[in-house]
């Protein structure tokens, strides 16, 4: 799975190619809650669309390593919503984007 990917499908607003690059057991943490499994996950990012109508996404990581089981990823990310710009950074306690385990591989290409 690559930054770009998520991106591109992000920018579409395609909820399931978003859900795709996740894990069938993947969890996200957002402040709207806890959303669990692909279908929690693809609930997440249709009502996030429909909400937000979010674009130009840009997604960077810059470093990944394992913490115990967990592959863990820390770099930034940032997108318009209603005409302005957000962004932040990636926890470095989350798995993100594959939701993974470290003995599982992130899907690529």
């Amino acid at each position: 799975m690559t930054n770009r990917q998520l991106d591109e499908a992000f920018n579409k607003h395609d909820a399931a190619a978003v859900v795709a690059l996740f894990t069938t057991n993947a969890t996200l943490v957002s402040p709207l809650g806890i959303f669990s499994g692909r279908d929690g996950v693809e609930k997440y990012f249709t009502e996030h669309f429909q909400r937000f109508d979010p674009s130009d996404q840009l997604t960077k990581i810059s470093y990944v390593y394992a913490f115990g089981d967990d592959l863990c990823g820390i770099g930034g990310w940032s997108v318009i919503v209603k005409g302005r710009v957000h962004g932040g950074g990636l926890s470095d306690t989350c798995v993100y984007p594959c939701g993974r385990r470290l003995e599982d591989s992130c899907r690529s290409g």
